[in-house]
């Protein structure tokens, strides 16, 4: 049982540098979207677990997902905000992670003494939420100047609000 939650923090430990040199080298936008495509096909494996073994593996995936995603914030954020807002956005996002960190288990747990059990939070709950994010912003493409995007199929724009981005100081090239 202590693989469980061992397995998922382990992961996040061992893939905090290679993720921050990934970030470091190549293209964000799809870093990012991979991480949380990897994410989604940990929880979703999480979910459809048929032994114990697939559900620690599946931990570690989502867990490789994570700190990609993690890192990934960071990363954008720092590039994307001058320096008198980027102490705000990444105070948020930490205030954010100390907040979910805390609220979520209760809520989670919540959702597990249901009828449905742990397998309908990941399946359903978890894998629901997160694609109707992810297709709401892949949609929205209102006020685009003022936001990070990027095209995707049938001419939807994924779009991340973040100040300032069209409009870099320098004049040169976004962090996209």
């Amino acid at each position: 049982m202590p693989w469980l939650a061992n397995a998922f923090a382990l992961t996040v430990a061992a893939f905090l540098l290679p993720w921050g040199k990934l970030y470091a080298t190549f293209n964000s936008k799809w870093l990012f979207i991979t991480s949380v495509g990897l994410f989604e096909a940990g929880s979703a494996i999480c979910g459809a677990a048929p032994t114990m073994n697939a559900l620690i593996g599946a931990r570690v995936l989502a867990g490789i997902g994570y700190i990609g995603i993690y890192i990934g914030v960071i990363s954008i954020i720092s590039a994307n905000t001058t320096d008198m807002e980027r102490p705000i956005y990444l105070g948020l996002t930490g205030a954010m992670w100390g907040l979910a960190s805390v609220i979520g288990p209760i809520v989670g747990g919540g959702f597990v003494a249901s009828a449905g059990g742990w397998r309908w939070v990941l399946l359903f709950i978890n894998s629901h939420l997160m694609v109707r994010h992810f297709t709401s912003i892949c949609c929205s493409a209102q006020q685009r100047h003022q936001l990070c995007s990027f095209s995707c199929p049938r001419n939807h724009h994924l779009t991340f609000p973040f100040p300032n981005v069209s409009n870099n100081s320098t004049g040169s090239e976004q962090f996209w």
